[in-house]
């Protein structure tokens, strides 16, 4: 998770997984994408948890 957000926060001017993954010294950017969905579910289940209180 380190690396995703380094990356995020990095000089790298399109912040894509392949992006990413290359200024995390990573071979491709499978582990990018999956922090990318792993994030967005928990976001989207966070927004769906707190619109049913």
């Amino acid at each position: 998770m380190a690396a995703f957000v380094e990356g995020l926060l990095s000089v790298v001017e399109w912040k894509t997984c392949w992006s990413l993954a290359e200024c995390a010294e990573q071979a491709d950017p499978q582990a990018m994408q999956r922090r990318l969905c792993t994030v967005f579910a928990r976001a989207l289940s966070s927004m769906a948890g707190a619109g049913s209180r």
